[in-house]
This record gives structure tokens, sequence and C-alpha cells, in this order.
């Protein structure tokens, strides 16, 4: 199976700027691998902190074990 990851990471924005925690933590997945962008480490920080904050438990471990 092939994946788009330029559209993974497109989708996973929008879901998280429309307040989706699973989808924040995905995007936060995205800027820390390199997933369909750049690596940003800041930008993956400040996701992880935005799912935390939304409820993802998947954002709140990865947020502590980031940084």
């Amino acid at each position: 199976m092939s994946y788009n990851y330029d559209e993974l990471f497109r989708c996973m924005g929008i879901g998280a700027k429309a307040g989706i925690a699973d989808a924040m933590y995905e995007l936060a997945v995205c800027y820390s691998s390199g997933i369909g962008t750049d690596i940003d480490r800041e930008q993956a920080m400040h996701w992880y902190s935005e799912g935390t904050k939304a409820g993802s438990a998947e954002a709140k471990r990865s947020l502590e074990a980031y940084q």
C-alpha cells in the first residue's frame, strides 16, 4: 500500500485547526518525524501541547517524552 504523506499532513492540519484532539496529535507526529513536511520541533511541541489540552492521552505521553 502506498501513502500520500503530503495529503495526510494536509488533512491532519485541517483537523487540528478544527479542534480535533487526535488530529492535533497526528499533526505533531508529522512535524516530529518529517511526515509530509520538514521536521519542526517547535511545531511538534505546539501540537502535542494543543492535543494534550484537547484531551489526547497519546499527545500527553508524547509531549512528556519529547521534552
